[in-house]
């Protein structure tokens, strides 16, 4: 995703500092979210000269849920304590409009942040590791060789590189360029916030599932306002504000909804390979999002991490990027396949079976332990019969936010 560069005017002007130079790069880094901050941070870290572009001609809101899950958490080499306004260990989830059941975990489950904060800060360490900050109008063409890549930009500048890793979103610009292998397709999500003065309740982490088709309505509680929201995991199931403004009046007793934006989201990457030598992709640019929740900033924080260190690995000549990155990406891959799997047969037999596996008290264990453990996908699936006797992460990342629990008000 294109990060907001009125958003980086607020990083301390000596952290920003701009490549000018079209000369030969080692690394660039199209694309600033999460993903591209981590492989930046990771590669910079690692002595790679690296240079962030990104792009943003006009202010605009960072749409996102914001809800960081605890593997996700778990996997930040730094602290991000400072930006997370709250967390919980308990989530409802019900059916349609309805109220439904009360999952509780003994740790934390989901922090929640407000999206453009928790960017920013990923990209501070990332230029604290040593990474420099351009922006860009325009990017208008992709050259590929065995030796280097050149991304024309702006009115026709040519960068030179020896590597480039797309971290540019859903609709990334360096994806129509340069078509990776692999089945792309796209979820489609529509928020916007509610301040809490106009609640008259604090609302807990909240999902409800079918509601819209294939997808679910979201509550995310922050500090000062509550992000409300539909998912789909679709293109073709259309949203609209006025749903969103229904949900919301459901859940929360308003359809006083502000900020309202959409955004989507890259499905697929279970069936992304490694192709070329020069140029990876990373996030939801490779399709990195998981289509049961359409939640993608582990995913994009783990592919980010994992290509950076594969182009570092590859400028030292110890492996080659695209053999490192295809190898370290499969578990990625591998887990994105069982959410591809439980997610066709959750949403097709939703009312029949999905829910009702939801409501089951020794199912919910287990998957609500599993989540608390920070367990991936494949590790739930797989190794089922033991997620009820998982115990909660307590990672340093996971402490820091024991204190910030705002679970809400569960149902009696």
């Amino acid at each position: 995703m294109w990060l907001s560069w009125e958003s980086v005017r607020l990083l301390k002007p000596e952290k920003v500092k701009q490549d000018l130079v079209s000369g030969k790069h080692e690394l660039i880094i199209v694309g600033a979210g999460p993903a591209g901050a981590m492989a930046a941070y990771w590669a910079a870290s690692r002595g790679v000269d690296v240079t962030i572009l990104d792009r943003a001609p006009v202010k605009r809101a960072k749409p996102c849920a914001g809800g960081l899950s605890t593997k996700a958490l778990a996997l930040l080499p730094f602290s991000v304590a400072d930006i997370v306004e709250r967390s919980t260990s308990h989530i409802i989830v019900g059916l349609g409009n309805n109220t439904g059941v009360a999952l509780t975990a003994e740790g934390i489950i989901c922090g929640f942040v407000v999206r453009e904060d928790f960017d920013r800060h990923l990209l501070n360490h990332a230029l604290k590791a040593g990474a420099r900050l351009r922006r860009i109008e325009e990017l208008r063409g992709l050259t590929l060789d065995p030796e280097q890549v050149q991304l024309e930009i702006n009115g026709g500048e040519v960068l030179s590189t020896q590597y480039v890793i797309a971290a540019d979103g859903a609709n990334s610009r360096m994806r129509r360029l340069a078509v990776p292998h692999g089945a792309f397709s796209r979820g489609f999500a529509l928020e916007g916030t509610i301040s809490r003065s106009k609640l008259s309740f604090a609302p807990g982490m909240e999902l409800n599932f079918g509601c819209p088709r294939l997808g679910y309505g979201w509550v995310f509680p922050k500090a000062d306002h509550v992000n409300v929201g539909l998912y789909t995991s679709q293109e073709t199931v259309r949203l609209s504000k006025d749903m969103l403004r229904d949900f919301a009046s459901s859940k929360l007793g308003t359809d006083q909804v502000e900020s309202i934006v959409g955004f989507p989201l890259g499905f697929g990457g279970a069936s992304y390979r490694q192709t070329e030598e020069r140029l990876l992709f990373a996030g939801d640019a490779a399709g990195m999002v998981e289509p049961l929740l359409g939640e993608g900033i582990y995913n994009a924080i783990r592919s980010g991490e994992l290509a950076g260190l594969a182009v570092a690995n590859a400028l030292r000549q110890q492996r080659p990027a695209r053999e490192s990155y295809n190898a370290s990406m499969r578990p990625l891959r591998r887990d994105l396949r069982r959410g591809e799997w439980v997610s066709k047969l959750f949403y097709r037999y939703l009312e029949e079976i999905g829910f009702k596996v939801l409501q089951n008290r020794v199912i919910s264990a287990g998957l609500i332990r599993g989540y608390a453990a920070g367990r991936t996908f494949h590790q739930i699936i797989d190794r089922f019969a033991l997620m009820p006797w998982q115990k909660p992460l307590q990672s340093d990342r996971i402490k820091e936010l024991d204190s910030r629990d705002d679970s809400g008000c569960l149902p009696d």
